[in-house]
């Protein structure tokens, strides 16, 4: 096997391609949560092996060659659920913003109420319980 054979981002999006028929290189960005640039550097090496199929209609999008087949075939146990875990780390990224959120509704609470200090001290308990929550979370699931 290559290199790109064993790569599990090069196995992601033939994952996808082959889960959606045909794929946008936005999707395929999007799904993975990378860059745009980066997938296209790597749909340009899949064209090159001959494990898609780069096509036109208004729009370019990529389909699996039979060669591309193989190799999801051949790996079946080894390709993620790239939807499902892409999605759970992307919401992860708001748990800091919440524990944030929730400070401010705190400190507006407290000086509201003419107590700066508790205010305070409620904000960065809030934000730390946030930050704690996502690194968490980050090794839990990812």
């Amino acid at each position: 096997m290559r290199e790109i054979d064993k790569d599990p981002v090069y196995i992601s999006i033939l994952n996808i391609i082959h889960r959606y028929g045909k794929a946008y290189p936005d999707t395929i960005a999007s799904k993975l949560g990378m860059t745009r640039q980066a997938i296209d550097y790597r749909l340009k090496r899949l064209v090159e092996e001959g494990y898609i199929e780069k096509r036109y209609n208004r729009r370019v999008y990529y389909v699996l060659t039979e060669s591309g087949l193989k190799i999801l075939s051949g790996v079946t146990d080894l390709v993620p659920d790239t939807e499902r875990h892409t999605k759970g780390l992307s919401i992860l990224k708001y748990v800091p913003i919440l524990g944030i959120s929730m400070g401010i509704i705190t400190l507006g609470q407290f000086i509201a109420l003419g107590d700066m200090l508790r205010g305070v001290v409620g904000f960065v308990s809030w934000t730390i319980i946030g930050f704690i929550a996502y690194y968490y979370l980050t090794k839990k699931i990812g």
